[in-house]
């Protein structure tokens, strides 16, 4: 029902606004017609929602076109209230490689200071730079304007540097462990390290605890509280999948494979493969032509349905011709995208041009299964 509208592409990559911003946008609007005293106050408050949308958008950027450079796609980059995402088809596996990625976002922020400060330091020559943030005027709107998105991108550089997942701190860290620990280790540190700020933020928000000499607020408090409980979770879910992509890529065909099989040939009575499917031995079977080679499958539920009819033929009747196969260096990574896309239910394993073993889906999906 309500979708994400599209803005813009840029260097290939859609950008999409998440139909929520449009109520704050009405609400930011609402109050300021409520609350400001003059027009340019309304103006002035909206300028501000829409340039921290734009630079966020710009941070975004950062991390898909550095992406690029890796040859990881950007599938496209979404903006909500609560910040922008850009939604990569991976992470580089080099570590300096992700250093670049997670990095470059933040730098897109430092570089907006560094040009607001330029401007400031040209336009505005000696003590004429006085922002009055009390009340906006026609006057001092550029003046305030300078000064705000000075403040909101160094709160952006701030927050996001802080080392946890999912923040780009988190990622810069672990990036910098991976280069001398590996990727597994240093998601485990880097993973520990956010979970103790996470639970600091929590205890900060629980107590109330002053904050540079300030008494929090209800709604600081409440949203610390959020971030500690998002932080927490997603530090775990990082290392999570950091560990089962490790599995993933040390398990290959060659340990999961059924090397022991039935070798069913199309010349053979379909009797011979009824009596093993009856006795339990196998439930599925590859099937080989004359020369050995591996021409297709016989499923388990054509022999189900051969067992009501009480049908007798060659097996050259009632297979179907092979579509995926693996090989035996396959790593299960390769093997979980292979099946993500294929309906077959066994798959021939090669060694070179010879078929070493059988591999089943049920198997492949309990090894998954354990790698949780």
């Amino acid at each position: 029902m309500f979708r994400s509208i599209r803005l813009f592409k840029i260097a290939g990559i859609p950008v999409f606004v998440h139909w929520t911003f449009f109520i704050l946008l009405f609400y930011v609007i609402g109050q300021g017609i409520a609350e400001s005293d003059t027009i340019a106050q309304l103006i002035f408050e909206v300028s501000i929602l829409l340039s921290v949308f734009m630079c966020v958008t710009l941070h975004e950027y950062g991390h898909a076109l550095t992406a690029k450079r890796f040859g990881i796609i950007t599938q496209d980059i979404i903006l909500s209230p609560i910040g922008g995402i850009a939604r990569l088809s991976g992470l580089p596996d080099k570590p300096f490689q992700e250093f670049l990625v997670a990095i470059a976002g933040p730098l897109v922020n430092v570089a907006i200071v560094i040009l607001i400060s330029v401007l400031v330091f040209f336009l505005y020559p000696g003590e004429s730079f006085n922002p009055d943030l009390q009340k906006i005027t026609h006057q001092n709107f550029a003046d305030n304007y300078l000064f705000i998105m000075k403040y909101i991108n160094i709160s952006l550089i701030v927050f996001n540097m802080i080392p946890a997942f999912p923040m780009d701190g988190g990622r810069v860290l672990r990036s910098l462990l991976a280069m001398k620990f590996g990727k597994v280790t240093a998601t485990r540190v880097a993973a520990f390290i956010g979970q103790i700020i996470a639970v600091l933020f929590i205890i900060i928000a629980i107590t109330r605890y002053p904050i540079m000499g300030a008494q929090i607020s209800t709604m600081e408090q409440f949203t610390l509280s959020i971030i500690g409980i998002f932080i927490f979770s997603m530090a775990r879910t990082e290392y999570t999948s950091v560990k089962l992509e490790n599995k993933l890529m040390k398990t290959t065909a060659a340990e999961i494979m059924e090397p022991h099989f039935t070798h069913l040939y199309i010349t053979d009575n379909i009797d011979f493969a009824l009596s093993r499917f009856q006795a339990g031995i196998e439930k599925e079977f590859l099937v080989f032509d004359k020369d050995d080679q591996c021409v297709g499958t016989l499923k388990k539920e054509i022999l189900e349905l051969l067992l009501q009819r009480g049908e007798h033929a060659t097996v050259q009747s009632f297979y179907f011709p092979i579509i995926n196969s693996l090989h035996i260096e396959d790593t299960l990574k390769d093997i979980m995208k292979i099946i993500s896309q294929s309906k077959e239910t066994i798959f021939p394993v090669y060694d070179h041009d010879k078929v070493v073993g059988a591999l089943y889906r049920t198997e492949i999906e309990k090894v998954f299964r354990k790698g949780l």
